[in-house]
């Protein structure tokens, strides 16, 4: 590189990175080429200037950020509160504070629950007119899913229980994959329904525990029973009108 080809180079990147506080001694006046550098760089950000737009917020703009700022100013507000109630419950009442911490989350696992009671007494006994796919095999139900939801949802291996096909349900506003089933019983064939879906904060914890090689946890809703376990990140549920062993006694046989 000469010795001209250096000083230029020097010469722009410092002018670029200072702007007119660059201290560059006489180049620029002795160099006709970083003279039309410097212009060109000048009228570029005049032109820019001068087409910057000039915006100002609405009145009615402004007052809606400010009370959005303020709402979340007061939730945290509240949140702090909440967990300095929570640690003093939790000195002076054991137990109560971490129940307080949990109400959140064991109300929404109550309100899922309803919903999947409500859900399996309002299609489990209809026919295939409720199927979206309809399929004794468990790999075509889970590519179904795979392909409508973009859920990796699987039918756990069934002892006492076949595939009759799927569909698509809404939990809430939450889509969830709904596999149904039917086990031959005393009474003959008993509709079963098998929700898999992803977590929205739900604490299963206060419910109770069900019989099981895994962690599982036993609801019930309206006369309906309802089996829950967490899998790769998916929550499972098997609602039918039988106690927990019976619902544990559906799965974990050869699939």
């Amino acid at each position: 590189m000469t010795e001209v080809n250096r000083r230029c180079r020097e010469f722009r990147r410092a002018f670029l990175l200072a702007g007119e506080g660059t201290h560059a001694g006489s180049h620029p006046g002795a160099c006709a080429e970083c003279r039309a550098f410097v212009d060109a760089e000048r009228s570029v950000g005049g032109l820019l200037r001068s087409h910057a737009p000039r915006w100002r917020a609405s009145d009615q703009l402004r007052r809606r950020v400010e009370a959005v700022l303020h709402r979340h100013r007061s939730r945290r507000l509240l949140q702090r509160r909440a967990l300095l109630a929570a640690s003093i419950a939790l000195v002076a009442g054991g137990g109560l504070g971490w129940w307080w911490l949990r109400a959140d989350g064991t109300a929404r696992a109550r309100a899922a629950c309803d919903l999947m009671a409500e859900d399996f007494l309002k299609y489990a006994p209809r026919g295939a007119e409720k199927l979206q796919v309809s399929s004794a095999s468990a790999a075509v139900v889970e590519a179904f899913f795979a392909e409508e939801l973009r859920l990796g949802a699987r039918v756990p291996r069934l002892s006492e229980a076949v595939v009759l096909g799927g569909r698509r349900c809404n939990l809430g506003g939450r889509p969830a994959a709904l596999i149904f089933l039917e086990r031959e019983g005393p009474a003959g064939h008993q509709p079963l329904s098998l929700f898999a879906f992803e977590p929205r904060g739900e604490d299963w914890t206060s419910a109770a525990s069900a019989p099981g090689p895994r962690p599982r946890r036993f609801l019930s809703s309206r006369g309906v029973g309802i089996l829950v376990w967490e899998e790769r990140g998916l929550t499972y549920a098997l609602a039918g009108a039988l106690d927990a062993a019976e619902l544990a006694s559906v799965l974990d046989g050869p699939r």
